[in-house]
C-alpha cells in the first residue's frame, strides 16, 4: 500500500505519546474508543458521499484545572458520490467511482465544560494529519476514457462537544457531535495532470466507551 510508511511511522508517534501518561499529573489518563461518521461536505458537488470508520484517543488533564490535551488515530473508509454534481471543475469529467481510506492523526485540546457526578460536557479543538490511500476513478468525456485520481495527504481542523454519561466507576459511554474544515486541503491529480484540491471537510459524530485507567 503506498504511503504505508509514514502512516506507520505517525502511528509510532502517537503510541509513544500514550506511554507517556502520568506527565501531567497524578491522576490517570482516559483511553476513548469510538466509531465515527462523518456527512461530507454541504452540498451535491463534493467528491465524497460519507465517511465511516472507528477512532482511538487517549487524554490527559492538567492537574487542578479544567483543561486537557490528548492525541488520537483513527481508521476511516471515504465513499465516492457518483452522481457528484462537479467537484474538479470540469465539465468533461462524470461517473465518479471508488473510495479511499484515510488515516487521521489528531492531537486536541478539550475543555470541562461541565462535570456532574454522573455525567459530563466536554468541548474540543483540535487539528488532524490525514494520511490518504485512494481507489478512485472518473469518465473522462474529452478522452473518451476512464482515469485515476491521486489524492495526497492534507490537514483539517476540528470543533466538537462531547456527552458523557458514567456507566461504571471507570467507565463512561460517549456521544459526540461536531465539524472538521480544511486547514491544508488535499493535492489531486486526474490522469497526471493537477486538478481542484480534494476536501474531507463536514459535520461528524462519536459514539464510544471511554475508560479511565
Amino acid at each position: 500500500m503506498k504511503k504505508l510508511l509514514p502512516i506507520l511511522l505517525a502511528l509510532s508517534c502517537v503510541f509513544s505519546l500514550t506511554a507517556s501518561a502520568g506527565l501531567l499529573g497524578d491522576d490517570s489518563g482516559e483511553v476513548d474508543v469510538a466509531a465515527v461518521g462523518i456527512w461530507a461536505g454541504t452540498g451535491d458537488f463534493d467528491l465524497f458521499s460519507y465517511g465511516a470508520g472507528t477512532e482511538l484517543s487517549y487524554r490527559e488533564w492538567f492537574e487542578g484545572l479544567p483543561w486537557g490535551i490528548g492525541a488520537s488515530v483513527g481508521v476511516q473508509s471515504w465513499q465516492v458520490d457518483k452522481h457528484a454534481g462537479n467537484p474538479f471543475k470540469w465539465h468533461g469529467y462524470s461517473k465518479y467511482d471508488g473510495d479511499a481510506l484515510v488515516i487521521p492523526l489528531g492531537l486536541n485540546l478539550y475543555f470541562a465544560v461541565i462535570e456532574w457526578d454522573n455525567w459530563n460536557l466536554v468541548a474540543e479543538a483540535g487539528a488532524k494529519y490525514l494520511f490518504v490511500n485512494e481507489d478512485i476513478d472518473l469518465w473522462n468525456a474529452d478522452k473518451g476514457k476512464r482515469e485515476d485520481v491521486e489524492i495526497d495527504n492534507g490537514i483539517l481542523g476540528n470543533l466538537g462537544l462531547s456527552l458523557e454519561f458514567l456507566m461504571s466507576e471507570h467507565a463512561y459511554m460517549t456521544f459526540t457531535v461536531g465539524y472538521q474544515g480544511n486547514l491544508m486541503k488535499c493535492d489531486t491529480e486526474i490522469g497526471g495532470r493537477d486538478a481542484c484540491d480534494a476536501t474531507f471537510d463536514g459535520a461528524y459524530g462519536r459514539i464510544g466507551f471511554k475508560a479511565l485507567l
